[in-house]
């Protein structure tokens, strides 16, 4: 392979290969019209490319899908997890639309796998449901008060919201851009304040590079001046309030007002430790697609579909999690993370 520069850059067969081990990471597989959408791409051409790799036998081709060898299962179980991801879907859609109604919050979307139709249990119980917020300007702490009392009152049989992410729409840049992150942010379903998915694309336009089928927005989002940042002030209340939980005045040594793209907790966003499952999945891509396709691996492809600063931190601690994901968060990422391997 060439040095390409992006991952538009690559040739046909070496994407297709790409999103079918990336979505064998999250034990998944994918319709043939569905990759032919991602990629912007003829959906012949893309065919002829599987019949190729299924002549080589390195994937399985059945009922319109496509997957690695190891997941012919998962093919006959793919339209009833569509269908299952759909009426959830819709069964969330009232509520949180409701919630989206309120003052402090300018977008939501249901995200992760339900969102990617690969509904997954979530320790045995209930299923997966994962929310992604955006507030407006200095009610991020806001949010997540309301959000943790709304999780708590409303777990039934289908499962608990997860409100894994929480951004305040002064800072809406994506610090971590590669094809975990682009895949999240393609197969968002948007529940409240569609008109700022487009927004929120002008800001992150290198998801084009991966999923150039995205509508390409013009310009940039640009949120009114503010005085007085409140986000700050509550963000140390938040800080003061982990203490006296704690006992402890060790959170007060992590408070800090710089953007650190790594933690879950910022002045202005909430999320997941080192980028969530990001670790996890770039050491499972690069086993998955080694593995699978040998011939079109190499570590260059890792760093084109990899590129940002985390993952070149990986690199060089050579895919170690437990070297990058600190002790207090690594027990629940590698628990959560097992809910693919199960599904």
């Amino acid at each position: 392979m060439d040095n390409p520069k992006s991952f538009t850059a690559l040739d046909l067969k070496t994407r297709v290969a790409c999103l079918i081990s990336y979505a064998a990471v999250f034990n998944d597989v994918i319709s043939i019209k569905e990759l032919s959408e991602r990629l912007s791409e003829d959906q012949v051409r893309v065919m002829d490319i599987i019949k190729v790799l299924e002549i080589e036998e390195k994937v399985i081709v059945r009922k319109g899908f496509v997957g690695l060898i190891h997941l012919d299962d998962k093919i006959d179980l793919k339209a009833g997890d569509f269908q299952r991801a759909q009426k959830l879907i819709r069964q969330k859609k009232k509520r949180l639309k409701r919630l989206g109604k309120l003052p402090f919050i300018k977008f939501l979307a249901i995200s992760g796998s339900l969102a990617a139709g690969n509904p997954v249990e979530l320790k045995g119980e209930h299923l997966d449901v994962d929310v992604f917020v955006v507030t407006r300007r200095n009610c991020i702490w806001l949010v997540g008060i309301f959000m943790a009392f709304y999780t708590f009152f409303n777990k039934h049989k289908w499962g608990a919201y997860c409100f894994n992410h929480i951004w305040d729409e002064s800072d809406l840049k994506v610090y971590n851009p590669n094809i975990y992150t682009a895949t999240d942010i393609y197969n968002m379903v948007p529940i409240y304040g569609k008109g700022f998915y487009q927004k929120f694309l002008a800001v992150n336009p290198w998801v084009l590079n991966f999923y150039p089928s995205l509508k390409k927005t013009t310009g940039g989002y640009v949120t009114s001046k503010i005085v007085i940042n409140w986000n700050k002030f509550f963000y140390l209340l938040f800080t003061l309030g982990r203490c006296f939980k704690n006992l402890s005045w060790h959170p007060l040594s992590e408070l800090n007002f710089k953007m650190n793209p790594n933690r879950a907790l910022n002045w202005n966003r909430r999320g997941a430790e080192h980028g969530g499952y990001h670790v996890l999945a770039m050491k499972r891509f690069k086993e998955t697609c080694s593995r699978a396709f040998p011939d079109i691996y190499s570590d260059k492809l890792l760093e084109v579909v990899f590129s940002d600063d985390l993952s070149r931190l990986i690199l060089d601690k050579n895919c170690d999690v437990k070297s990058i994901i600190p002790e207090a968060y690594l027990e629940d990422t590698l628990e959560n993370y097992t809910k693919y391997e199960s599904a």
